[in-house]
């Protein structure tokens, strides 16, 4: 399972700006950062705040993270 690469997926395909998503679910950017770069393992909590900033349900992001392939994912930030 990956969800990193679900959360960037998910932040690619809507269009959604680290900056959006963390005004969103109200955590800092740093604090996102520290997520999608797997320096802090989010909560589960935190998995459901993610998922409802990304408009999805917390189930639905987690099928994904089982789904997806890591290597579809681009290295770039999204920002």
């Amino acid at each position: 399972m990956d969800l990193i690469a679900a959360i960037k997926h998910q932040m690619q395909s809507g269009n959604i700006t680290q900056l959006r998503l963390c005004n969103r679910i109200g955590i800092s950017r740093s604090y996102l950062y520290k997520i999608l770069n797997g320096i802090h393992i989010p909560s589960i909590l935190m998995v459901e705040k993610i998922a409802k900033g990304l408009q999805m349900r917390p189930s639905d992001l987690i099928q994904l993270a089982e789904e997806i392939d890591p290597d579809l994912i681009c290295d770039q930030q999204c920002s």
